[in-house]
């Protein structure tokens, strides 16, 4: 009797001992399978493509990210095989132009281009942008200017330190502008044309970047025909010398100049902010 049960307790250790085997190779072979499954969601997860500008590509879509907010907007209609950026958050396929995520109705693609800043007041900035038809502010149409005819000289910073603003100066057949295309009156058109350091002039009189929003200031007595701008702020003709707009009083013109350190002197000693030191 003895012999037949522990024969009985032997045969249920050996049952017990497989069944723990057979679990634990069930439990084993269940992680590898979720392992496995694992390893292919990675796989098949979206991969994000930067196409610089905030664009960017994600399973085969063309998206906008816009910069202030992190906003993410798809460009339903792109086409994404001829799609290219270009600047400020523009860009364009075969079929359309972009302007911040959003398409710019009537813009020629093939000509449609950058041209340059227009306004930028501390970080924030505003563009022109041109095709062969029109000029553009951002993503609309600047009505008053001529595509034709548009000359961008570039974008001058103001000298006006309690109010630190950068504004373009342009022209076209129509009339000469500031900042993002707002005119200019009581300036000769056909004489008008850039000097250095952001001087202009015209057969009248000689003009300077403006203070705050821009425009064009006249430098009073100033000669168009013998005028020489020497820096950003000092400069002179045949009888004076200028610190900005304003005559530099006892200041003599054969001697005065501005080396490439930007210091202003003449015979009688060096200046500072236009004045005599």
């Amino acid at each position: 009797m003895k012999k037949y049960l522990k024969l009985s307790l032997e045969i249920l250790l050996l049952i017990l001992v497989a069944c723990f085997f057979l679990y634990s190779l069930i439990n084993t072979k269940k992680g590898n399978i979720e392992i496995k499954q694992t390893n292919t969601n990675s796989l098949t997860s979206p991969v994000e493509i930067d196409l610089g500008d905030s664009y960017y590509k994600k399973d085969n879509v063309i998206l906008f990210r816009d910069y202030y907010s992190g906003k993410e907007y798809p460009l339903g209609s792109v086409d994404v095989d001829s799609f290219t950026t270009f600047k400020y958050g523009y860009a364009k396929d075969k079929n359309y132009v972009y302007g911040m995520g959003e398409i710019i109705s009537g813009a020629d693609i093939k000509s449609f281009h950058y041209v340059g800043l227009c306004q930028c007041v501390e970080k924030s900035c505003a563009s022109f942008f041109q095709d062969s038809n029109k000029v553009y502010i951002e993503n609309n149409p600047a009505d008053n200017m001529d595509s034709a005819t548009f000359q961008y000289f570039g974008i001058f910073s103001s000298p006006d330190e309690m109010m630190p603003t950068s504004n373009a100066i342009s022209k076209d057949k129509n009339g000469i502008y500031y900042a993002c295309g707002k005119s200019i009156k009581n300036v000769d058109l056909k004489s008008f044309q850039v000097l250095k350091y952001g001087f202009f002039e015209d057969k009248n009189n000689v003009y300077r970047t403006g203070y705050e929003y821009g425009g064009l200031i006249s430098i009073k007595g100033a000669d168009p025909k013998t005028f020489i701008a020497l820096s950003g702020e000092y400069s002179k003709d045949a009888k004076n010398v200028y610190y900005i707009d304003q005559i530099i009083t006892g200041a003599d013109v054969n001697s005065f100049n501005v080396d490439k350190d930007g210091n202003a002197t003449d015979k009688n000693g060096s200046y500072n902010s236009g004045k005599l030191i």
